[in-house]
């Protein structure tokens, strides 16, 4: 049979479309469904992936949160919580409850405003709240009242101005009249805040009883009333708090610069080292992850007074499974002494444990 050129041109045309339809029904459609397969593969890795990086922002976030509150704890340990007269007036029936002492008065002053910063955005003063009270009670129930001045809750803190007493010899009681001042910082935005201010030790059992002799203390008192403010602290936390488990940092950096961290349900070892080069007094201190400085055989000046007072704020225990403190070593390789004070820590099984010592460290914990 004899083709003509119109049935080769046709031949040729159809045996073009049979490739072609065998080429994408074999060769291309197969490609097709399987690079959309792997499309639909990649957009949801893709979403896996944008999950697992937010998941991880989100515990950077959670750990830069719980350094951020901690720094905002150690600041508030010098402005502590918001004080009112409804306040105060509830503080004293409670001490009266609390104590049996009677208090047939009470008078509060004017606000006084101590000093004034102005700045474009705010204006931040230093204030004085004062009250009068007058009191009788025995001298056992004085001690208590400023015991429980120095105890209160959430650690409030106050100065007493003036403090006048006279001893009844007929009933023992005590009459007298007490003078508190609070002081604190009025900002534009916010309410009264008082200030920290330390305690002292209440004494011996009455001033007005005759005695023998008496016990003196080397360091424990004396020693620590030549220096008001800590050189540094160490704060410790459960790992339920909203801080991190410790906090080491230089007393006086608001800023935060000087802090370490560590966020463990665990006791930790730390070290702490002072020392002293020519006229010069030196401080680094670590935990097992950060330290200060970065490069722990450095070292960063400071001006401590008459002794190095390093403070512990430490807080009970609130369960069987609340492991986190530490063990601290402290190195001191300057003339002056170390002193260690206690804020306070968990009776029974204390946070703070000192481990080691080297060099001129006193125990003042109460």
């Amino acid at each position: 049979m004899t083709l003509t050129d119109r049935d080769k041109k046709l031949l040729v045309v159809l045996v073009c479309v049979v490739v072609l339809a065998a080429a994408y029904q074999f060769a291309y459609k197969p490609i097709a469904t399987r690079a959309k397969d792997l499309e639909d593969e990649i957009n949801q890795l893709q979403v896996e992936y944008n999950q697992l990086q937010g998941a991880s922002n989100k515990a950077v976030v959670e750990k830069n949160l719980k350094k951020l509150k901690a720094q905002v704890a150690v600041i508030e340990k010098k402005f502590p919580a918001i004080i009112s007269q409804e306040w105060i007036i509830k503080q004293v029936d409670d001490i009266e409850n609390s104590l049996e002492l009677y208090f047939p008065s009470i008078t509060f002053n004017e606000i006084e405003i101590v000093n004034t910063l102005q700045t474009e955005s705010y204006t931040e003063s230093a204030v004085k709240i004062g009250i009068s009270l007058d009191f009788k009670g025995s001298y056992a129930q004085l001690k208590g009242l400023l015991d429980y001045f120095h105890n209160m809750q959430n650690r409030h803190r106050m100065v007493i101005d003036t403090f006048a007493v006279s001893n009844d010899l007929e009933d023992g009681f005590l009459n007298g009249t007490l003078s508190i001042a609070f002081y604190g910082v009025v900002h534009s935005e916010e309410l009264i805040r008082m200030t920290a201010l330390e305690g002292y030790s209440i004494g011996k059992t009455s001033i007005f009883k005759p005695f023998d002799g008496y016990s003196y203390k080397a360091y424990n008192d004396d020693a620590l009333e030549s220096q008001d403010e800590e050189d540094f602290f160490i704060m410790l936390k459960p790992i339920t708090s909203d801080y991190t488990t410790v906090i080491i940092g230089e007393s006086n950096d608001v800023q935060a610069e000087s802090y370490v961290y560590e966020d463990k349900n665990d006791s930790i070892a730390i070290e702490l080292h002072v020392l002293k080069e020519g006229d010069t007094y030196y401080y680094r201190y670590k935990t097992p992850r950060e330290s200060m400085p970065e490069n722990y055989k450095d070292k960063i000046a400071f001006e401590p007074g008459e002794n190095i007072k390093i403070k512990v704020y430490g807080e009970d225990r609130n369960s069987e499974k609340d492991k986190s403190g530490v063990n601290a070593t402290i190195i001191n390789d300057t003339d002056k002494p170390a002193i260690i004070v206690q804020y306070h820590d968990d009776k029974d099984d204390p946070r703070f444990k000192l481990n080691k010592t080297k060099g001129d460290v006193m125990d003042a914990r109460r």
